[in-house]
């Protein structure tokens, strides 16, 4: 079983796994360990690391604020959410406007 617990470093808030002894993880062993998983499950084989543009993908589509992905990702400043996730808010202009036209009326 995993647990996950929030270290701090150089105000850089990092998510890491960690065994149940609290000893954390080596990144190289969680991504060999969910390469087994994709092949045990047949599952394609998808980059560890991609699990995490999903998570916030999924986030960002279901209209969850992009400051608060940002901050559950451990990103310091909102240009860098932007700068990876412009794409997926694009379309947010355009039900801004209709949001504002709705409470004019």
């Amino acid at each position: 079983m995993l647990f996950c617990s929030i270290a701090s470093s150089s105000s850089i808030v990092r998510l890491m796994a960690s065994l149940p002894t609290k000893a954390p993880i080596a990144t190289h062993n969680l991504s060999r360990d969910w390469r087994r998983v994709c092949a045990a499950k047949k599952l394609p084989r998808v980059d560890f690391h991609a699990l995490r543009h999903t998570h916030a993908s999924l986030l960002i589509a279901k209209g969850v604020d992009v400051l608060a992905v940002g901050r559950r990702l451990g990103h310091s400043r909102a240009s860098t959410m932007l700068d990876k996730y412009r794409h997926l808010v694009e379309g947010a202009d355009a039900a801004a406007a209709k949001a504002i036209e709705g409470l004019l009326k």
